[in-house]
């Protein structure tokens, strides 16, 4: 809207929540979406297997985000690459099961108004993002969860990405598309060897396929820290923005929890 924003961001992470009997019977087609199941005083999904009690916890999570004085949400609802299956899942528990984790497969196409999973996945961030800004926030949408240095998956991650920007790219509530989370360059990849050139190039392509539909909207990758920002080089990186990401009491220069709730109180 040309005008300055000072985007403060809280994850707010979300899980499909299955039918009670999905693990036993094996049909994991049943199922709703919830805050994260750890969220409360339980491990378990406490608005039960119900889309109104379900979408009302997540409603009353916003705006409790919103009076903590946040204006923008990224939702920790995203798809990771399997190794196994060789595709993305979306994962979730059974409501008041055993504990495993659960799957939904995204299959290409991935822009066919007729695969379920798919549009499902679609849909569900449509409502979030509404009632995001219903609850006075804006919304970063999380790409992908994975390895970057696997070939297929990157080359499946451009084809998601362009019908991914394709969706959502008229939504005035979105603000951007964060590509790539934690890359953790010395963690991951150098001991993969896979070079800062190789990542840059990976994320120049990402980055053109999604521009390319949705020059709507900003696109951001997230670090571990300000020092992971460094190792690639944000001067070379493909991004609109480098985005940190802050955490108390994993690196040096954040290792007094009082001076890092200062920071960001302001």
């Amino acid at each position: 809207n040309n005008q300055p924003f000072y985007p403060l961001i809280c994850n707010y992470g979300l899980q499909y929540n299955f039918a009670p009997g999905s693990f036993a019977s094996g049909n994991f087609s049943n199922y709703i979406l919830a805050p994260q199941a750890q969220y409360g005083s339980t491990d378990g999904f406490e608005c039960g297997f119900s889309v109104p009690g379900c979408s009302t916890q997540i409603r009353t999570d916003l705006a409790k985000i919103k009076n903590m004085g946040f204006n923008m949400i990224r939702p920790v609802f995203t798809p990771s690459w399997d190794e196994t299956t060789g595709d993305f899942v979306l994962q979730g528990f059974e409501y008041n099961g055993n504990g495993a984790v659960l799957k939904v497969h995204l299959l290409p196409p991935y822009n066919s108004t007729t695969n379920v999973e798919v549009q499902n996945y679609y849909n569900y961030l449509d409502f979030i993002i509404e009632e995001a800004a219903a609850a006075g926030l804006y919304t970063m949408i999380n790409g992908t969860l994975g390895d970057l240095s696997n070939p297929i998956a990157n080359a499946e991650y451009l084809n998601f990405l362009s019908a991914l920007g394709d969706h959502f790219k008229n939504n005035k509530n979105l603000v951007c598309y964060d590509i790539l989370s934690e890359p953790s360059f010395n963690y991951k990849y150098a001991m993969a060897n896979f070079s800062k050139q190789d990542a840059c190039q990976l994320i120049s392509n990402w980055y053109d396929v999604l521009k390319s539909v949705d020059p709507n909207h900003l696109i951001t990758g997230g670090s571990n820290s300000v020092d992971e920002i460094k190792l690639f080089d944000p001067g070379l990186t493909k991004l609109d923005f480098a985005q940190p990401h802050f955490y108390t009491t994993n690196y040096p220069y954040d290792n007094d929890k009082a001076h890092a709730l200062d920071r960001i109180k302001g």
